[in-house]
Parts: structure tokens; C-alpha cells; sequence
């Protein structure tokens, strides 16, 4: 999606969004009821969404690569600000949000999990990174304890993290009314630039 602000004459912030376990390049864009090319639009941010390679890759291996091509194809084709590029991801997005970035943390501005999980270890990788994570408290499908044990230990490492815990949020009810804040929280961050 490009906003209608982009002319190509500076560059602009670049927003990467993770679709979840079975899902395809068009769910981020389509679903949660539309929500948030609507958000993206507002901030003035170009929004790419790859499709993750195999419906429950977890964005390793190939879908890691995938998202890292598809990536160096929008900024090969449009102006990209390198210091503004964000990666967000719901569910099994949410998992590949940090995933990637813990094996590219270089290129990352921002982050922003929602209702995503991992293996804590690692979140030392992502110190410098600032991160918007989001999860309902009754999630069903993916346990809040991912995300406040990432949360924890991301915090040690010493990255500015914002937790947004939604009492009685479900899996899903949680993502659309995030949208706005998380891309808010990504536009006053900058590689580069300190808090």
C-alpha cells in the first residue's frame, strides 16, 4: 500500500506486517475489519505484507527469506527512509516479528508482536530496538505468558518496550484497536535517534 502523501521526492517510513498461521499477503490488509491500511494511510507510512511461506513457518527458513526479499524489493522499487522500517506481525506474525528481527536486528526501527511468542532467549539481540507489544489476557489460542516472558526478559536486555496487556482481549479482538497506538509508537522512532 502507498499512502497517498508518497511522491517519491524524500523518503518514506516503511511498515512490514506479518499475517498469521494460515493466512496470505492480502489478511493483513483485509481483515480485522479492514483496520489497517486505514491506520497506515494516517501515519503516512508505505505497508508491504508477505506472505509467509508454508502456513505455519513461523517465518524461519524460507518464509524468513521471503520477508527479507520482499523487502529489499520495495526498496529497491520506491524511497525508503533505512533509519523508519518497522515490523509488526499478529500471531504467527507476531512470532516472526521477533524472529526476524532477532536474525536482522540491524534493520529494524521498531517492532510491534501482537499476540505472537518465542523462546525468550535472544530478546538480548533486540535491546536497541523499541518495541509495541500487544496481548489479551484470554487469548485461547496463544498464551499471554509468551508474550509477558519476551516482554521480561527484552526489558533486561534494556529495549525500550511498550505492554499493552487488554484484560478479557482474545486472540483476536485485541489487534485492530491497536493498530492506531502501534503505528503512532513506530512513527516517534528512528534507528539512530535516542529516546
Amino acid at each position: 500500500m502507498i499512502p497517498e502523501v508518497y511522491n517519491g521526492s524524500r523518503p518514506s517510513a516503511l511498515v512490514v506486517a506479518l499475517h498469521g498461521m494460515g493466512g496470505d499477503e492480502n489478511s493483513m490488509f483485509d481483515a480485522y475489519g479492514g483496520a489497517f491500511k486505514p491506520a497506515a494511510e494516517r501515519v503516512g507510512f508505505i505497508a508491504v505484507c508477505p506472505k509467509g511461506r508454508d502456513s505455519a513457518s513461523m517465518y524461519r527458513g524460507s518464509a524468513e527469506q521471503d520477508v527479507m526479499d520482499v523487502l529489499a524489493e520495495v526498496r529497491r522499487d520506491y524511497k525508503i527512509d533505512p533509519n523508519r522500517i518497522y515490523l509488526m506481525g499478529h500471531s504467527m506474525g507476531g512470532y516472526g516479528a521477533w524472529s526476524v528481527a532477532m536474525a536482522h536486528p540491524e534493520v529494524f526501527a521498531a517492532l510491534g508482536p501482537i499476540s505472537g511468542g518465542g523462546a525468550p532467549a535472544g530478546m538480548a539481540r533486540l535491546g536497541q530496538i523499541p518495541e509495541y507489544v500487544v496481548h489479551g489476557d484470554d487469548d485461547r489460542t496463544v498464551s499471554v505468558t509468551q508474550s509477558r516472558t519476551r516482554v521480561e526478559a527484552g526489558k533486561k536486555a534494556g529495549a525500550n518496550i511498550v505492554y499493552v496487556e487488554v484484560p478479557g482481549g482474545s486472540h483476536m479482538s485485541v489487534v485492530a484497536p491497536q493498530f492506531g497506538p502501534m503505528l503512532d509508537f513506530f512513527a516517534k522512532q528512528k534507528k539512530g535517534a535516542s529516546e
